[in-house]
């Protein structure tokens, strides 16, 4: 099982980007969707109940916040209806660290405990930087880790040590990223098979399964 995502929620319309991933969706077998949100007051998605299971029912098993693209800020008072209803739907959150800063990504998280959130470095690399992110990990467990290829020789293997592989996700960042690249620092990695196995689609299966069911950490 894959979850994508489309282009165009970040860098054009969320709405159209949304409608055109769950049309794609109806024959991708096997491919759950990432539908980007925007707060209420953009004339984009609100993040009401009712329309967070139509999503699901589209075939959507996460959601996308891009707030800096987007020209908005987490702490604006409509960002909370579409966490609450997040964690509610048990649909996990995708967010870039350069979409806004660990500090607000750590306060989200310990508001919102049983909310997956996974914070990716796409375009920052951040994950290279690992004495400056493990700490905020150690102090918030819902905190998750798509892989992309963000990681120096050795960096992986740390954050399973440091954190354990139920926390890690491969993802490749396609078609911004070459995905052999993710795929190798998986499969070259000095970690147990049982671990690359959970990385490599273990956990995310487990992510998809929880959706509507309390969520991954439920």
């Amino acid at each position: 099982r894959a979850m994508i995502s489309h282009t165009m929620g970040v860098l054009h319309s969320p709405c159209q980007a949304n409608e055109a991933l769950a049309n794609a969706l109806q024959s991708l077998e096997g491919c759950f969707g990432v539908f980007t949100l925007l707060p209420e007051g953009a004339r984009d998605p609100k993040g009401g109940a009712t329309e967070f299971e139509n999503w699901i029912d589209s075939g959507m098993r996460a959601a996308r916040l891009a707030p800096k693209d987007h020209r908005y800020t987490l702490s604006i008072p409509t960002v909370p209806q579409l966490l609450e209803g997040l964690q509610s739907m048990g649909l996990p959150l995708f967010i870039a660290i350069g979409q806004t800063s660990w500090a607000e990504i750590s306060r989200i998280a310990h508001s919102y405990p049983s909310l997956a959130i996974l914070v990716e470095g796409v375009g920052h690399h951040e994950y290279l930087n690992i004495r400056g992110c493990l700490p905020w990990l150690h102090e918030t467990p819902n905190l998750l880790v798509p892989t992309h290829n963000q990681f120096l020789s050795g960096g992986l293997e740390l954050m399973v040590e440091e954190i354990g592989e139920e926390r890690v996700f491969f993802a490749s960042n396609f078609p911004v990223d070459d995905p052999s690249a993710g795929l190798s620092l998986l499969t070259l990695s000095r970690i147990s098979d049982k671990a690359k196995e959970k990385i490599a689609h273990g956990n995310l299966d487990n992510l998809i399964s929880r959706v509507g069911k309390g969520g991954y950490f439920a």
